[in-house]
């Protein structure tokens, strides 16, 4: 039964890269043997990073207009979940898949895990983190401007990382978010992007930010959104190339309740960072999808190694995100909302 399952997902990320089970059995031997670099079935996957809203919060909310016409016309996950609270772990595990039972925002934290985008560019694919109000390519400082920061290094997932931080090649990596309009324009979007806004269009806020609401912090993010994905449309690496936009969010609402308990007990079960919205769309896509069943930080993660055949470094069960999400094909009715 269990070999019946692998061959059924291994079907369907076929289908979803225009592979046969065969082919994708080769691609998986290949990276995991290193022995030859594969073409990636996807050339772009961009990653849109948004903050502390659960799914209840925008799904169905008006404040977020063109947000919920990619749910309704795209795909979305209504069981996807962050790992942790605060911020901070679930950003090291949007690139590792692991929190390292970390519970804080202390910006002074690190990681050592294996991290997807690292694996990637040793194996030959560009990576990019576009920040918005990051004032410098590679700029290693806490937040930006200082006592009123629109940037954090925090939610940086990069710079939560040593190797990366001391490397003068991943620094040049890291780079303000005006970069990815000139690279959309002359075609050289890397393999992998990460975008995050600053805390004025993260939908998280601040002491800079003019809107202070929740309603206005919504809008503000909903604005950004449309008005980045509106340029990747109108680029040739959208109508060219084979194209994936995911959108998702760092964490869910903090609770009080949880609050004690993580000061209290510090374990996670899985979930633990609240249910959030994951939204994909792609340049090759057969129409809308909403799709239940349980997924997380770590199966992203696990999926984008998957799209460019970078092995699996955090053991365990090994799933990523279902593959028709990615294309609208063998649509499954979600489980909840």
């Amino acid at each position: 039964m269990r070999r019946k399952s692998l061959e059924n997902r291994l079907l369907l990320w076929g289908r979803l890269f225009g592979i046969g089970a065969f082919g994708l059995w080769g691609v998986l031997w290949c990276a995991v043997s290193a022995s030859a670099t594969p073409e990636p079935p996807m050339d772009h996957v961009i990653v849109f990073i948004f903050e502390n809203k659960g799914f209840r919060d925008i799904i169905g909310n008006p404040d977020a207009p063109f947000i919920n016409r990619i749910g309704e016309r795209h795909g979305l996950l209504t069981d996807y979940h962050a790992m942790a609270h605060p911020s901070l772990p679930n950003y090291a595990a949007l690139v590792s898949g692991k929190t390292d039972g970390a519970h804080s925002d202390d910006p002074r934290q690190r990681f050592s895990d294996r991290t997807v985008v690292e694996s990637m560019v040793l194996k030959g694919f560009s990576v990019k983190g576009y920040f918005q109000g990051l004032p410098s390519p590679g700029f290693l400082g806490d937040e930006y401007p200082p006592k009123k920061p629109l940037y954090v290094v925090r939610h940086n997932p990069f710079f939560l990382f040593p190797r990366m931080r001391s490397s003068p090649e991943w620094r040049q990596r890291i780079v303000p978010i005006g970069q990815l309009k000139r690279d959309l324009e002359s075609g050289h979007l890397p393999s992998l992007s990460i975008v995050v806004g600053d805390l004025c269009h993260d939908m998280h806020g601040g002491k800079a930010c003019s809107e202070h609401s929740q309603s206005s912090l919504v809008q503000s993010g909903d604005r950004f959104l449309k008005g980045w994905v509106d340029r990747i449309r109108q680029s040739s690496e959208w109508r060219q190339k084979r194209t994936a936009v995911i959108v998702t969010w760092d964490e869910g609402r903090y609770p009080v309740w949880q609050r004690v308990a993580n000061s209290v007990h510090r374990k996670y079960p899985r979930g633990w960072g609240g249910r959030v919205p994951l939204l994909v769309f792609t340049s090759f896509e057969k129409g809308p999808r909403t799709l239940g069943g349980y997924e997380d930080h770590r199966r992203l993660v696990r999926t984008i190694g998957a799209i460019f055949g970078i092995p699996d470094s955090m053991g365990g069960s090994g799933k990523t995100l279902p593959p028709e999400l990615f294309t609208g094909s063998a649509v499954r009715e979600a489980q909840s909302r």
